[in-house]
């Protein structure tokens, strides 16, 4: 017997998150790990308001709620709390490679999925689901999968890759393609890229709601989206408490410390962030960088400070000196300084 929705309307409105990572020591942020991982719980119940105040039918978590398989026993306390709290939302969880076999005991308006497809009915949609049972899946756990029942609203909730091959559960488009789900709510990858199409099938990553790093840098959160039969619109919404911003300056012709730390702070956007500033250009004078970040992190959450600089030459009409004084682009001196050094470019 499918459980009834919240109300009587030809689509249903999800929260899909994933990768939480609750319980990530973010070693990384030295003696600010502490305070990072009590703002992960802070974004999770950050995403557990915002679900009430959008009057979601469900909250769809893609997998790695938590870091690893054996979370702290405060932290599963306050998750199973908060759930608790929203017994008239439902929610659905898959596990991912981090968190592959967790073992709790979820209130029941918490539905979490084992290694094998399953399907859980509420009102006119299915919900499928599948977790993993291992670290590492090289094999597509949804291969030769479909609707039982297309014309009834589809939705599947999944961790992997969305390529050929992976260490992760690979998912060719082409099987996303035969599912014909409406939509399919993906975990793993840590950025919201968009909402992506195959045959019928919507498909999209929410992307991991708080970074943890600066190799998760940017604007993170969540999506809202209302799913119907054969139409997702869908809504990223940020969450995070913080991000994680990597930046380059360039401090060519500044003979200054003082005044490079000066236009560091110049071109930051807001202090409640975590910054990596990359100095670049061709320097006139020796770069102290820890009088630039002793100066800077006064006032700032977070910061590094790398020194890429190029040493200065007295021929003005060198190549170097020339490409510096004529490039007004930053990512392009970057780029251009290091293929003159000779080194491989990557274009981010």
């Amino acid at each position: 017997m499918p459980l009834p929705l919240k109300k009587e309307v030809n689509f249903m409105k999800i929260l899909h998150t994933g990768d939480l990572h609750l319980c990530s020591p973010m070693l990384n942020m030295g003696d600010k790990a502490q305070n990072r991982k009590n703002e992960l719980l802070e974004t999770f119940s950050n995403i557990i308001r915002i679900a009430q105040q959008e009057n979601v039918d469900a909250i769809l978590f893609a997998g790695d709620l938590f870091e690893n398989v054996n979370p702290d026993a405060d932290t599963l306390r306050y998750v199973v709390h908060s759930f608790e709290k929203i017994r008239n939302i439902k929610i659905f969880i898959v596990l991912g490679n981090h968190d592959y076999s967790l073992d709790i005991k979820f209130p029941e308006n918490v539905y979490l999925y084992s290694n094998y497809i399953e399907k859980v009915s509420v009102g006119n949609a299915d919900i499928y689901g599948v977790s993993f049972d291992e670290e590492h899946c090289p094999r597509c756990i949804i291969e030769g999968f479909s609707a039982d029942n297309e014309d009834r609203i589809n939705i599947l909730l999944v961790h992997g890759d969305v390529q050929n091959k992976s260490n992760y559960n690979p998912l060719p488009v082409e099987v996303i393609k035969y599912s014909k789900m409406d939509y399919i709510a993906l975990g793993h990858v840590h950025s919201h890229n968009g909402f992506e199409t195959a045959g019928s099938t919507t498909y999209a990553y929410c992307g991991i709601p708080e970074g943890r790093a600066f190799d998760e840098c940017g604007e993170k959160g969540v999506i809202i989206a209302e799913v119907g039969k054969g139409y997702v619109d869908g809504k990223f919404v940020p969450v995070c408490s913080r991000k994680y911003i990597c930046k380059s300056t360039d401090v060519s012709n500044i003979e200054d410390n003082l005044q490079i730390a000066q236009k560091i702070i110049s071109e930051l956007d807001g202090t409640e962030n975590a910054y990596r500033v990359t100095l670049v250009g061709v320097k006139k004078t020796f770069v102290d960088v820890n009088f630039i970040k002793e100066y800077i992190e006064k006032d700032f959450y977070y910061i590094e400070v790398e020194d890429e600089t190029e040493e200065y030459s007295d021929d003005e009409y060198s190549l170097k000196n020339l490409f510096v004084k004529n490039c007004h682009n930053e990512n392009a001196l970057k780029y251009g300084l290091a293929a003159l050094r000779g080194e491989k470019v990557i274009i981010e």
